[in-house]
């Protein structure tokens, strides 16, 4: 318990700086190079310095061959997508795809068995979930989120680096397939960069997507096209800072007005 509370407050702790500190934006999320751990979460990561910090929450800055930085090494975030017992490249995935580039997915059809195999022993997760990839009927879908989940490979089923997975070095090479075809990206680090410059646009609009069905209470994506441009426009001025984007959607007629009685 103590673990998992200490993962959530890495995240509030970062989120708290960025916004409200940085005046930051999701991309300054993303490509976040400090983050903020205590002795046990460090402990838990295994960094270096986890003997000089203490029970309090401390700034400090990943060395890259001990951690990514930004959002999406965050333990917590890890943590909730994966199994019980092995990371799951398809649930963060999944996570990317429809999450932070609004590519939704359909349902997998009635009759196909959603459980893989147990793996064989000595198999990495890659090879593990490769299963869906010689499935055509599961291929279809997988083949848009479990290319971007293999990014995460360095990372297991609990957060923590690992350069070996059952003894075999880490394969954390990945693609994400956009309209012009595939993207290839190496690790974590490589897809975030992606997301940060070359889906940028993608990733502010869907952004101000779901930030608006939380605030409005309601997923009207289509009838609301007008409002969300408004946002929009008032959040690129400055940047997509994270505040700005917040008062541009309190600033709609759907707070500022109601129906007359």
């Amino acid at each position: 318990p103590e673990l998992r509370q200490a993962m959530g407050e890495e995240t509030r702790q970062l989120l708290d700086d960025t916004i409200f500190a940085r005046n930051g934006s999701f991309t300054s999320l993303l490509t976040a190079k400090s983050s903020f751990v205590n002795q046990q979460l460090a402990s838990h990561y295994g960094l270096k310095s986890a003997g000089s910090l203490r029970a309090q929450f401390t700034s400090v800055t990943f060395d890259p061959a001990e951690r990514d930085s930004g959002l999406l090494a965050q333990g917590g975030l890890l943590t909730a997508l994966a199994t019980a017992t092995e990371s799951s490249p398809v649930q963060r995935g999944k996570m990317v795809r429809t999450r932070l580039l609004c590519d939704p997915l359909p349902p997998p059809p009635a009759n196909v068995d959603t459980s893989l195999k147990p793996p064989a022993g000595g198999v990495t997760t890659r090879e593990h979930f490769a299963q869906h990839s010689s499935n055509a009927m599961c291929a279809s879908c997988h083949k848009l989120m479990d290319p971007i989940g293999f990014g995460f490979e360095h990372y297991d089923a609990f957060g923590r680096r690992r350069e070996q997975d059952n003894g075999r070095p880490v394969d954390a090479s990945g693609s994400v397939l956009g309209p012009s075809g595939d993207v290839p990206f190496d690790g974590l680090s490589g897809l975030t960069n992606y997301l940060a410059t070359e889906a940028s646009d993608t990733v502010n609009a869907c952004l101000v997507r779901y930030w608006s069905y939380f605030a409005f209470g309601t997923a009207g994506w289509n009838e609301d096209q007008c409002t969300y441009d408004s946002i929009t426009e008032q959040a690129k001025a400055d940047g997509f800072a994270l505040e700005t984007v917040a008062k541009a959607i309190v600033n709609t007629p759907r707070f500022t007005r109601r129906a007359a009685e």
